[in-house]
């Protein structure tokens, strides 16, 4: 096994079926998780989860349902698409708290992100077995299978807009649109980690994955991707913290979860990120637990010091960026003065700019 921590890969490598030439992920077009899962969320954007339909879109959709059986979420996708759920299945939570809104959001970001990021990283890593073992046909296929649920197209290439045209803005319209590489996109944006004068990729960060990939599989190229996958989720993770806050300073007497149930989904995904411990995890975990409320107006500077503390391994404050949404939020710039070197860096320039009203 080829990544960066032992922990990467025992919580994101397939529970069951071996990934790779034969395997679960291998039987299922790369670019069919994309159009699956998008058809999944029209059922929930068109019904919501009252009547079904979601909920039985999703299982008609029987190698979809094989990978999210195979990665360890089908409890959880099932739990949260649910017109009635019974019970809290895969670490979700059932109380009056755990609402429809919270849960739609829990659904698709599982599907659209934490997902296709198991996948991603079991095909990577078989990519580098078979490449050890000198099967180099097998290698290259896994490494261009990763490459396509990442883009939701079937060779990798980089998705289009649907008249042809370049993915040029966060809210293009693409026939991938529900894939990790269009929501490197959108957070870019949130963040100010996107290129000045984009030509091919929007967001630093898919420039970098795109490269990474389009070198082959090795570790190098394997840890480059982890780096700046974590760093979308890093981002997410942050976002949706703040969301909370916002929320919680207007003064809303009862929240309808959907901050809470989305930021949760998004936090899953930085669980096996090399560098952040899993006691720090759970705290950011706690944030989002979802069998209560969060009244908290802290989230935001609380995820902020932990993360800027423990960054993925890879992953710099250039990468990570600036919210551009905190104008509510003044962290504490002195609490870096514990930090060292980037992270001290990173937590100084976010204080700095929230505080500014950026």
């Amino acid at each position: 096994m080829k990544f960066l921590l032992p922990a990467l890969l025992i919580l994101l490598a397939p529970d069951s079926a071996q990934a790779g030439p034969g395997g679960a992920d291998a039987a299922y077009a790369a670019e069919q998780l994309a159009v699956d899962a998008c058809a999944v969320e029209e059922k929930i954007t068109e019904f919501g989860l009252s009547t079904g339909d979601a909920l039985n879109s999703f299982n008609t959709k029987k190698g979809l349902v094989q990978l999210a059986i195979t990665h360890g979420l089908i409890t959880y996708i099932r739990t949260a698409l649910d017109t009635d759920p019974e019970g809290g299945g895969g670490g979700v939570a059932n109380t009056e708290f755990y609402t429809a809104a919270g849960r739609t959001e829990m659904a698709k970001r599982a599907l659209m992100n934490v997902l296709p990021a198991k996948i991603m990283f079991a095909q990577m890593d078989a990519a580098q077995d078979s490449k050890a073992n000198g099967l180099a046909s097998e290698s290259s296929t896994e490494w261009t299978y990763a490459q396509a649920v990442y883009t939701g197209t079937a060779t990798g290439t980089r998705p289009l807009k649907a008249d042809g045209g370049a993915l040029d803005s966060p809210d293009a319209v693409a026939d991938s649109a529900c894939t990790a590489y269009v929501t490197a996109n959108k957070r870019c944006d949130n963040f100010g980690t996107c290129v000045a004068t984009p030509t091919t990729d929007l967001s630093h960060t898919n420039a970098k994955i795109m490269e990474a990939f389009g070198k082959g599989a090795s570790q190098e190229n394997a840890n480059t991707i982890t780096a700046q996958l974590c760093t979308v989720y890093y981002q997410a993770t942050l976002r949706y913290l703040n969301k909370m806050d916002k929320e919680n300073k207007e003064g809303a007497t009862s929240s309808n979860g959907k901050n809470q149930g989305e930021g949760q989904a998004f936090s899953m995904a930085i669980a096996a990120c090399p560098g952040l411990p899993t006691d720090q995890y759970n705290i950011i975990k706690a944030l989002y637990d979802t069998a209560t409320a969060n009244k908290k107006t802290t989230n935001y500077c609380t995820g902020l010091t932990l993360l800027a503390k423990h960054p993925a391994t890879g992953m710099t404050p250039t990468d990570l960026g600036t919210l551009k949404e905190a104008t509510a939020q003044v962290c504490d710039a002195a609490t870096a003065s514990s930090l060292s070197g980037a992270t001290a860096a990173l937590l100084v320039l976010v204080a700095t700019a929230v505080a500014g009203g950026m």
